[in-house]
């Protein structure tokens, strides 16, 4: 129910989704890690188009100057915890 993928065009294979799933990244997490963290949740993308959804999942990185809580449950926040 969170989120509700549906497809741009619904009448191809393969299609990006209207609203991508979105993971932001924390500003905790070391900059030396964050591309390799990126790539691991960008390789579920592969999951996805086995089911018809290109670019489902989308990462980015949690502004400095951030509005938001990272613990706000709206947002799907990957966070850095040693």
């Amino acid at each position: 129910n969170r989120w509700r993928l549906e497809k741009q065009n619904p009448a191809d294979a393969l299609s990006p989704p209207k609203q991508p799933i979105v993971f932001w990244l924390e500003n905790t997490i070391p900059v030396e890690y964050r591309q390799a963290v990126t790539d691991g949740i960008l390789m579920w993308n592969q999951a996805f188009e086995k089911i018809g959804f290109q670019d489902a999942i989308q990462v980015k990185q949690m502004p400095k100057n951030a509005s938001w809580d990272p613990a706000d449950v709206r947002y799907n926040v990957i966070r850095w915890i040693h």
